[in-house]
């Protein structure tokens, strides 16, 4: 999904972001569909992996993109609102597949999940429509342009290192808390909360924004969140440790979706928004495909015999770290260009 970001901004200036975006939909639907006939692994990783995954690339860049155009006062809090809908989705689609599942199959789940997909993302990318005329020139030279130009590069930098660590909590707070519990519905349960989280924190992402200032608050979110995995991943051993941490993870480490975006429109110009907010998924696709690996890596030689996953939150805090130090330098750019001390909001 992510890597299919370098594509879509190149679509959007051709075709626009409706066409762009309702070709996610009909291209995610039959991926789905495709995916439940299948019986070997290499169909399922061609339909539901790559197919599914390039389909909903044609649709999440272009959603972020497009509120990008439409707001400029309000345009964190626009897009947090916009990007809410994945936290929501998180939640709601969670539920609704496993009762689908266990009242109908496996099989059927997809195929009702393909429809109902193409339904929801295709008759809402019917109202999407372009405000500002994409860049005058080749698509391949402004991406070369942006790709340069050391704000872009620190950005693209912290999302990679993000997108390195992000998935750690996500995949082994549910595992301990069903070791601490007991019970298999603990680990459904912190997922929940985690994506609820996400939901308010994409939302409260433009008022925060607004009361420090975009540079300054993906600055702070990543500093957070290193902190929290530090605190809550070395020290607590608890059940509702794990709830609280997934509650303050997940409210707090997906800021970065609407202010980097707010960013890159303020910096580089609403005209060329959906090319960088592509080229910049696409550094996050690259963070994801190394950083899962490097993880169970670090699992099967560090912790596969322990209960605490010491190995695997020290790899995420490295790399929320990471992100930090990149943020701190794009401020510190970003201050300088509009001649801003470090104690003011930008």
């Amino acid at each position: 999904m992510f890597v299919g970001g370098v594509f879509t901004g190149k679509l959007v200036d051709k075709f626009g972001f409706r066409i762009t975006c309702f070709s996610g939909s009909v291209v995610c639907c039959i991926a789905l569909i495709l995916a439940s006939f299948t019986s070997r692994v290499w169909q399922l990783v061609l339909t539901q992996g790559i197919m599914l995954g390039l389909g909903a690339s044609l649709i999440f860049s272009p959603s972020i993109s497009v509120v990008a155009q439409w707001h400029t006062k309000h345009r964190v809090l626009a897009t947090g609102i916009a990007v809410a809908g994945g936290g929501i989705g998180g939640m709601v689609f969670s539920v609704a597949t496993e009762k689908i599942i266990d009242n109908v199959s496996y099989k059927w789940s997809l195929r009702i999940l393909g429809l109902l997909l193409f339904t929801i993302s295709g008759a809402s990318s019917m109202v999407y429509k372009r405000r500002i005329a994409p860049a005058q020139g080749s698509n391949t030279r402004l991406l070369f342009t942006i790709a340069r130009d050391p704000r872009f590069i620190c950005i693209a930098l912290a999302v990679m290192f993000i997108n390195m660590g992000y998935f750690e909590p996500l995949l082994y707070v549910p595992t301990l808390a069903v070791i601490q519990s007991g019970s298999q519905s603990t680990s459904s349960n912190i997922v929940l909360v985690f994506n609820a989280g996400t939901t308010i924190g994409r939302v409260l992402s433009g008022l925060i924004s607004k009361l420090i200032g975009p540079a300054n608050t993906n600055l702070a979110s990543n500093f957070l969140c290193c902190l929290f995995v530090c605190i809550f991943m070395f020290g607590i051993n608890t059940v509702v440790g794990y709830y609280i941490f997934s509650a303050l993870f997940g409210t707090i480490s997906t800021l970065y979706l609407a202010v980097n975006t707010h960013i890159l429109a303020h910096e580089f110009g609403p005209q060329v928004v959906a090319s960088s907010v592509g080229l910049s998924m696409a550094c996050c696709g690259v963070g994801v495909l190394v950083g899962n690996p490097v993880q169970g890596v670090l699992y099967e030689t560090y912790d596969k015999t322990h209960t605490k996953f010491n190995a695997v939150s020290a790899w995420a805090v490295a790399c929320f770290a990471a992100a930090t130090a990149c943020y701190m330098v794009l401020r510190w750019l970003v201050g300088r260009k509009h001649k801003v001390s470090w104690f003011q909001k930008i």
